[in-house]
């Protein structure tokens, strides 16, 4: 059996490429297809959620490669705004994107936002809104996302893409207050997505003010979890 470094990169199933985590010991992606799980697990759900609407604004929690703001972008119509606000803790990961190389159609879009982390960190700039494209901004929070969630001062927010470490291993991210936190900042009918359907985390979801319904199953058993604002 392969014994993996931290930051080791490996090729999933869909052809995409992910990284393992040696403090976490877990990859940060599914070996099944990294962009495949992120697309259908986490953006497409979100779509009826925004249907109709001109300006989108997102958490991307645990940005990571940005496989997820990646997909997102991807599904989205033209002329529609987006305003994405990314946190990640772990600036190495982040300067891993200059390594990743993934496929059409998704290519133009990753090489612009390669191009904005990786000048954020090189300009020590984390924290800025810069332009991704026409009518697409993102901002960088370069930190603890349960301390830098708290610099986002309104209850806007339309989509969660949330996407720590396993509960197992990160479970700090995964509590009923947690989720409290992020609540408080969307917007009625808001939809948080991630990948774990474990029972807890759903109590949790519940219990900090979402309606939990299954999300789709992608690469394994389990269905993904779709957690809606009420």
């Amino acid at each position: 059996m392969r014994t993996f470094q931290d930051k080791d990169m490996v090729l999933t199933g869909d052809g995409s490429q992910t990284f393992y985590n040696a403090e976490y010991r877990e990859f940060y992606h599914s070996i099944s297809g990294a962009i495949e799980e992120r697309r259908e697990k986490f953006v497409k759900p979100t779509l009826p959620c925004i249907a109709g609407k001109k300006e989108i604004k997102i958490f991307d929690i645990c940005f990571g490669i940005g496989y997820n703001s990646l997909c997102f972008l991807r599904e989205m119509e033209k002329g529609k705004v987006v305003r994405i606000r990314a946190f990640e803790k772990d600036p190495d990961i982040l300067k891993q994107m200059k390594l990743v190389h993934v496929m059409e159609p998704y290519q133009k879009v990753y090489h612009k936002l390669q191009g904005l982390i990786l000048k954020n960190l090189r300009d020590k700039k984390p924290g800025n809104e810069t332009i991704l494209g026409n009518e697409i901004t993102l901002k960088l929070y370069l930190g603890d996302v349960r301390n830098e969630i708290l610099n986002y001062i309104g209850n806007d927010i339309d989509i969660v893409l949330h996407d720590p470490f396993s509960p197992k291993k990160l479970p700090e991210l995964w509590t009923i207050e947690f989720f409290k936190s992020v609540s408080d900042r969307m917007r009625k009918g808001g939809i948080l997505t991630t990948y774990s359907c474990a029972s807890i985390i759903r109590k949790n979801l519940r219990e900090a003010g979402f309606l939990v319904k299954d999300g789709p199953v992608v690469g394994r058993k389990a269905p993904s979890t779709i957690a809606i604002k009420e």
